[in-house]
């Protein structure tokens, strides 16, 4: 069975307009009335950590380097499968 998108040419007209007019037509007139919102200030940023010292490596760069190999790549592929099953 082939799906089928149908053209918006082709749809039914709508039913029921949502638009309700409240007052003269031409007249501008308030719908809502204007409130504040509040603001919240969160100032305590987290810091990034720290570079990875000399001669060694981050995880992320681990990573990246066991997924060019087909090997290790498929390895990982199959760990997430079970973590994601397990957790």
């Amino acid at each position: 069975m082939t799906p089928t998108t149908r053209s918006a040419g082709v749809s039914s007209a709508p039913t029921h307009r949502f638009e309700r007019t409240f007052g003269q037509p031409g007249v501008a007139v308030g719908t809502t009335t204007p409130t504040r919102c509040p603001v919240f200030v969160f100032e305590d940023y987290t810091t990034p950590p720290p570079p990875a010292p000399a001669r060694h490596q981050t995880i992320e760069q681990l990573m990246s380097e066991w997924e060019q190999d087909e090997e290790w790549h498929a390895a990982m592929a199959e760990a997430r499968y079970w973590i994601a099953d397990q957790f």
